[in-house]
């Protein structure tokens, strides 16, 4: 069976000054991302000064304010599903795996701030965390499935959450329809997709061997990220992953921005990834607040 494996590249370029650096960034929008331009953009989130507790108030005040100082894009981050917040203000996985709207916060719906962002100007963007589900919420109706979950010698790897094992198809199918259902209610410009949790599944059942459960894993989020793409060709999607944790050239294939660190001071932190990162990916691509 062929099977992908990280690659190695070797270039040869005939431009002129010895440009490598413009022969890689060449390649990497022509070749990687098939053409498709990296979008650079103005942003502001709800999570530092909001964590779970933002609501629709809020969140029209903010447009307001973003939309009056220039601002392109504004992220709803965690926080606006169902059960998030449960033990602290800034408890986003108590609610995850839900994928319904908190309608007592947002009350008019998320799509209505979608609708409203719009209307003013900017770019509307939500967070979601797909690969991952509260074990509360699981095998209840229409949720997540406990025989999805991937396990480490039958362990979750928390008592609290646990990760869908994306080698799976009918995990993987049903992350793929939540995520579908949501881009096509709320109408977002941007997906934030965050992801804070690994695990070597080494579960039978899901389609992959004792040893190679996180292989077969990041295969399937390559799998479920195309499908996002050719269904949503317009939808700019954010790559985080628990501070860079998953920076490779396949994401790179599929994601248009990349979330470097959660540590966002000192100054001279983010100069460093920056000046480290840039070795391999471009400026445009690397994000810090």
């Amino acid at each position: 069976m062929p099977m992908s494996v990280p690659v190695t590249f070797f270039g040869v370029t005939a431009r002129a000054g010895n440009d490598e650096s413009g022969a890689l960034h060449d390649f990497i929008i022509n070749g990687i991302r098939q053409g498709r331009p990296f979008q650079p953009l103005v942003t502001y989130n709800t999570w530092f000064p909001y964590g779970t507790q933002v609501n629709e108030e809020q969140m029209v005040a903010e447009l307001d304010r973003a939309a009056a100082l220039g601002v392109e894009l504004v992220v709803l981050d965690a926080g606006w599903y169902v059960g998030a917040g449960d033990t602290n203000d800034y408890d986003f996985e108590s609610g995850l795996g839900t994928w319904a709207e908190d309608m007592f916060r947002f009350p008019s719906g998320i799509a209505s701030l979608a609708d409203y962002a719009h209307g003013l100007g900017l770019k509307f963007g939500i967070w979601v965390e797909p690969e991952r589900v509260a074990l509360a919420w699981v095998d209840k109706a229409g949720l997540a499935r406990e025989s999805w979950l991937a396990t480490r010698d039958g362990n979750y790897g928390s008592g609290q959450n646990a990760q869908i094992c994306l080698a799976g198809a009918a995990g993987r199918q049903w992350v793929l329809v939540q995520l579908t259902a949501l881009i096509d209610r709320v109408r977002p410009d941007y997906l934030k997709w965050d992801n804070n949790m690994w695990i070597n599944c080494n579960r039978s059942g899901h389609g992959h061997g004792a040893a190679d459960g996180n292989l077969a894993h990041v295969q399937g989020l390559y799998e479920l990220l195309d499908a996002l793409r050719r269904r949503y060709p317009d939808l700019l999607i954010e790559n985080v992953s628990g501070g860079g944790a998953r920076i490779d050239f396949g994401m790179l294939a599929y994601t248009d921005v990349a979330w470097m660190d959660d540590r966002t001071s000192p100054s001279s932190l983010v100069r460093h990834n920056i000046e480290g990162l840039t070795f391999a990916f471009p400026p445009a691509y690397l994000l810090s607040f």
